[in-house]
């Protein structure tokens, strides 16, 4: 596959998935209040719970999308290997699927009485709730080797398709359900509909796309599947560590401060999530291209680095943007009683920036088949979590954002370091260029952020046009040229 073809997919994957996640906002902003109101907040709370089954299943997949993606890139070139890794992913698949249904139909019962003790007269509903949402997103997961087969030949464009037509048919069954019966019974029903669109879509186009794929488990091997996960277990690891961050840091934050600290967190950090989801939509194509690339340091560098300038480009007047609208994000969100969450929340997007400044360089390390790295330095950014707590506890509330910039300042560091050793002779980062638009960035916050908000509103627009301006001089991000490639895009009707 050529550069340009490659620079084209990724550019067209992430056009189309900031587009999902501009529009999956306003899509739960609706749909939220109207569950809340169809079903009461009793039921709602029973509804809520089958985000557990959702992360069980997700957690559950051993690394083997990651890892299918990278041995089919490793074999690219060979469709008889491809389709051996693709049934043995295939089988463990639904394997593990089979488990997990298994698994929740046996220990709902228990979970519900016993762990979350619910009333007795809602125990029914949540058991049938857990075990059909059970049921209805294994057909999602069993969806993801094919997905997979579609991603590793650098077609995340069509992940992005498939999961705005889940946003969108998940928010049109749901409307329809409540509306002819406001029933937690109905709506867990529906919820199967747009999982079955989704394992049709994937299922479809990689049989149309990819015909040597034959479902033949007679390819099933060991030496395969041992290869698979052995690859997949470090991304395994580190998905746990990443999954598992937020609850020990909430964990830490109610034993060493108090409840209110834990909502200060819990608000200014998934606004934050919220936020940089959109600028690190792109990345999402970063694993599949070097895992491809690996091994062409040239090719590799013509992608990587565009990454790390388009991070460079974003990241900073983002977070420039929390550090001066902070407060009166937060009054309009939330209204004036919030200020403790409004004077953490431009730390708590400096860090989130931080960590994600390396993500490229961290994909990259991860596709080129080191696995354990990440499972290594993920498990590394919690201990860093746990140690700080302990030394900077007495700044009460704002210790998760002290902590959290820290640890993912440690985390990119890593990353730089690492990069540069496994791949010498990659240059990604202009430190003097990135130093000049960070300094610039941080004038502006020193002289404006505690003016009037007219003052900010006037002068914030002309800071934005001085960085992009220095980007395009520096030659590391033009957005005009980003521009009239969208232009182009709808052009070609390829959206």
């Amino acid at each position: 596959m050529q550069i340009k073809e490659i620079k084209n997919n990724i550019f067209k994957s992430s056009f189309i998935g900031i587009f999902r996640v501009i529009i999956a906002i306003p899509l739960y902003l609706i749909l939220t209040p109207f569950v809340l109101n169809k079903l009461g907040i009793e039921d709602f709370a029973i509804w809520s719970f089958s985000t557990i089954i959702i992360s069980l299943i997700s957690l559950g997949d051993f690394g083997f999308k990651n890892s299918l993606i990278y041995h089919i890139t490793k074999n690219i070139d060979s469709e008889r290997e491809q389709n051996s890794y693709f049934n043995n992913a295939l089988l463990m698949f639904l394997v593990i699927a089979a488990v997990i249904i298994t698994f929740t139909m046996l220990f709902a019962p228990y979970f519900t009485k016993e762990i979350i003790d619910i009333p007795s007269d809602s125990v029914d509903k949540a058991i049938f709730v857990l075990g059909f949402v059970a049921v209805s997103f294994a057909f999602r997961f069993i969806g993801t080797p094919y997905q997979a087969m579609i991603e590793s030949h650098q077609k995340i464009y069509f992940s992005h398709y498939t999961m705005i037509a889940w946003l969108i048919s998940n928010f049109i069954f749901t409307i329809i359900a409540l509306n002819i019966t406001p029933s937690i019974y109905h709506l867990t029903i529906a919820s199967i509909f747009p999982n079955i669109i989704v394992f049709a879509m994937y299922f479809f186009k990689s049989c149309k796309d990819y015909k040597y794929i034959s479902h033949d488990f007679s390819l099933i091997s060991f030496r395969y599947m041992k290869e698979m996960l052995k690859y997949g277990s470090g991304i395994h690891l580190a998905t746990i560590a990443i999954a598992i961050r937020e609850p020990i840091i909430k964990s830490l934050i109610a034993k060493n401060t108090d409840l209110l600290a834990v909502t200060i967190f819990e608000l200014s950090y998934r606004l934050c999530i919220q936020a940089v989801s959109i600028i690190k939509t792109p990345l999402l194509s970063v694993f599949s291209a070097s895992a491809l690339l690996a091994n062409d340091k040239e090719s590799l560098n013509k992608i990587i680095t565009p990454f790390c300038n388009y991070n460079i480009a974003f990241l900073i007047p983002s977070s420039v943007f929390f550090f001066i609208f902070s407060a009166e994000l937060i009054a309009l969100w939330l209204g004036d009683q919030h200020g403790e969450t409004a004077e953490i929340l431009p730390y708590m997007f400096l860090s989130l920036s931080i960590y994600y400044l390396t993500e490229p360089l961290y994909k990259t390390i991860e596709a080129s088949g080191r696995s354990l790295y990440s499972a290594i330095i993920q498990v590394i950014v919690i201990a860093t979590c746990i140690v700080l707590f302990d030394i900077l506890s007495e700044n009460a509330h704002y210790t998760s954002a002290y902590v959290l910039l820290i640890s993912f300042s440690i985390f990119s560091t890593i990353n730089m370091l690492s990069f540069r050793v496994f791949f010498r002779g990659i240059k990604t980062y202009n430190f003097m260029k990135s130093l000049t638009l960070f300094l610039l960035g941080y004038i502006c916050v020193l002289y404006i952020s505690n003016e009037e908000p007219i003052f900010k509103f006037s002068i914030f627009p002309l800071y934005l046009l001085m960085h992009f301006y220095l980007c395009r001089k520096f030659k590391l991000f033009d957005v005009i040229h980003l521009i009239k490639k969208i232009i182009a895009l709808f052009k070609k009707n390829n959206i």
